[in-house]
C-alpha cells in the first residue's frame, strides 16, 4: 500500500494565524502572572526552562487573563472559519499551559493526539526561534516563519511539530491550548 500526498496548499498542513487584538495592552501583566505561577523544568526528554503542563488549572494564576484576552476570541474566530453551510462548529478548550525557553532549550518532535487542534500564542518570540513541522511522507521539515509576538498559530493536533532550538539569549514564552470540535 502506498501513501499518496494530496497537495492542497504550498505547506502540507492546514493552519491559521490569528493576531491577538490589543496584545501589547496585557503582555507585561501576563508575563508577571506567569512569573509567579508554579512551574517545573522539563529536562528528561526535552529542555524547557519553565512550564506548567501537568499542574491543576487552579494553580495557573494567569488563566483568567489569558482566557478573556486570548483564548475565547481565538476559538470564536476559529469556529467561524470552520463553520460551513448549516453546520455550526464550536470549539472547546481542553488543556492550557505555558512554556518558556531560554538559550539551548528545545521541545522535541511530538503531537497532541487527544485534540483536534493545537493552538500556540506567542507571548515572547525571538527572531529565528520557530515552531517547526515535520511531514513524515516527504521526510521534510517546514517552518512558518512569518509568526510574530501576539500571533496565535492553530493547526491539527495530529501534526508532528517541535519548538526549534533557541540559539539566542532571548527568552521564548508561549501559551499553548488544545481544542476539540463539536459540530451541530
Amino acid at each position: 500500500m502506498e501513501v499518496e500526498l494530496i497537495k492542497l496548499a504550498s505547506t502540507p498542513i492546514f493552519h491559521t494565524l490569528y493576531k491577538c487584538p490589543e496584545y501589547l495592552d496585557f503582555k507585561q501583566e501576563l508575563l508577571n502572572q506567569i512569573k509567579v505561577s508554579p512551574s517545573y523544568q522539563e529536562t528528561e526528554k526535552d529542555s524547557i526552562y519553565r512550564l506548567d503542563f501537568t499542574l491543576a488549572r487552579e494553580d495557573k494564576k494567569y488563566l483568567e487573563l489569558v482566557l478573556s484576552n486570548v483564548i475565547l476570541p481565538t476559538i470564536e474566530h476559529q469556529a467561524n472559519l470552520l463553520s460551513f453551510g448549516d453546520s455550526k462548529i464550536s470549539l472547546h478548550v481542553i488543556d492550557i499551559w505555558f512554556q518558556q525557553y531560554i538559550k539551548n532549550d528545545i521541545h522535541k518532535w511530538h503531537t497532541h493526539p487527544k485534540s483536534n487542534f493545537n493552538n500556540i500564542f506567542y507571548l515572547e518570540k525571538p527572531d529565528k526561534v520557530n515552531t517547526e513541522f515535520y511531514c513524515p511522507i516527504r521526510k521534510e521539515i517546514y517552518i512558518i516563519d512569518n509568526i510574530q509576538e501576539g500571533d496565535i498559530l492553530t493547526f491539527p493536533g495530529h501534526v508532528v511539530h517541535r519548538s526549534g532550538l533557541n540559539t539566542t539569549t532571548d527568552r521564548k514564552t508561549v501559551i499553548a491550548f488544545n481544542s476539540v470540535i463539536d459540530v451541530s
